[in-house]
Formats: C-alpha cells, sequence, structure tokens
C-alpha cells in the first residue's frame, strides 16, 4: 500500500534529508514533528505551543439537549437509543500560545546534523508569523458546521519581546486574567490585568487585532508600540 511505499523510500534517505525535507513545511517549522523510520528517529520541538482554553464568560449558561440515536438490530428491527448533548448559550475560551525560536535553533540533535550549514536557515522567518496571525484569526471562521455556527475567533493579542524572557510558567496565568462581559450588543474584552502583567517584563510591541463592530477592548492603549488591526480586514 502507499504508506508501506513511503517507508520504503524513506528508508533510503539519510537523516540529514529527512530533517531538511521536515523543516521546508511551515507546519513543521511552526509545531514541530516526530518522524520514525527505522533508526532515523526524528523528533522536532516546535516553536509553537498552544494550550488549552477556558471560558472567561460568566453570563452565559449551559443546558442538555436528548438526542436520538437511530440504530438497526440483528433481527432487522428499527429501534432508537436516547442520548445527551451538552450545549452553552455563549461561551468565549481564551486560549494562551508562546513562540519560542530557539526551540529550533538551540536543537542539538539538528546542530548534530547539520554542523557546518547555519541552524538558523531553519527558523521561523517574517512570513511563517505572519501566517501563523492569518490562522489563528481567521482559521475558525472559515470552516463551517451545523454545531459550530456563530463561532469565529474574536481576538488576538500577540506580544514580543526584545530578548528570550521567561514567560512559560506565566503565560498559562495570563488568560484568567481577560474578562469579556456583556455591553449593550456588544462584547467588552478586558486586557487591563493581563497587560498590566506584561508590561512587567518589557515588552518590545503589542498587537490587538479584533472586530470592533462586535467588541469593545478595554485596557490597551493604541500608541508607538501598541497597535490595533480589525481583524477581518
Amino acid at each position: 500500500d502507499q504508506k508501506k511505499e513511503n517507508d520504503i523510500a524513506l528508508k533510503d534517505i539519510a537523516q540529514k534529508e529527512i530533517a531538511d525535507l521536515a523543516l521546508s513545511k511551515i507546519d513543521v517549522r511552526l509545531f514541530g514533528a516526530t518522524i520514525a523510520v527505522t533508526a532515523k528517529n526524528l523528533s522536532i520541538t516546535g516553536p509553537c505551543q498552544i494550550t488549552y482554553g477556558i471560558n472567561v464568560f460568566e453570563e452565559g449558561s449551559a443546558y442538555t439537549n436528548p438526542i436520538l440515536s437511530p440504530y438497526s438490530s440483528k433481527e432487522g428491527n428499527e429501534k432508537s437509543t436516547i442520548g445527551a448533548e451538552s450545549r452553552a448559550t455563549e461561551v468565549h475560551y481564551v486560549y494562551d500560545f508562546n513562540i519560542n525560536p530557539n526551540n529550533l535553533s538551540c536543537d542539538e540533535q539538528l546542530k548534530t546534523l547539520f554542523k557546518d550549514k547555519a541552524i538558523f536557515d531553519y527558523c521561523l522567518k517574517p512570513n511563517d508569523i505572519k501566517l501563523f496571525k492569518d490562522a489563528i484569526t481567521r482559521g475558525v471562521n472559515y470552516v463551517t458546521s451545523t454545531t459550530k455556527v456563530g463561532a469565529v475567533g474574536e481576538l488576538l493579542l500577540f506580544v514580543e519581546f526584545e530578548k528570550k524572557v521567561k514567560l512559560v510558567p506565566l503565560v498559562p496565568l495570563l488568560k484568567t486574567k481577560i474578562k469579556i462581559t456583556e455591553k449593550g450588543s456588544k462584547r467588552e474584552i478586558d486586557l487591563t490585568d493581563a497587560l498590566k502583567t506584561l508590561e512587567k517584563y518589557s515588552p518590545k510591541n503589542m498587537e490587538v487585532y479584533y472586530d470592533p463592530e462586535y467588541s469593545e477592548i478595554k485596557g490597551f492603549i493604541v500608541g508607538d508600540k501598541n497597535k490595533a488591526f480589525d481583524i477581518v480586514t
């Protein structure tokens, strides 16, 4: 089959070539990969790590609907079972992520493989980051289904630092500091507490992407270092 043919072909490829091919793909440069081909195993830790999301909208409520699940018995009789599905009136999930280019440039296995070739050639490029921003802000909007009606990318807060800072333990805590509440027909997204925490680490610049037609941002002041963009355009 196709998988077996691919495995046989990969056996004849040097580990360096496998790494070179993998890192030519943007999804590997962003999120990493694990490739197992006989003795040529390769594990690449991606610079971009996305963790779980939490709902910060306290004004919504959850409810359960009964659903029917039809099936046919061995005798051919039509029957149905009753199940349940959980829904919510409104939720706003906040996900945190961090992008650490050193995951590639300091990877000992990659440096050993490429030796004289600068590993920095395989680091994230500005266009990689641009594509990541586009995907994380608009990706949800591009896929629709009955159970996903109304789901949209609401806001992206992107913070860049001048030098490496130890933010990994901190980043997951920031999402608990973001509050979203009703404000008429819009939703107010309060970034005040999260930005106060981030300012202690001297960010180089901050960008906010959101839809002003549906959301209002609190605590973010546009200036030389802080930019705001329409998430749609």
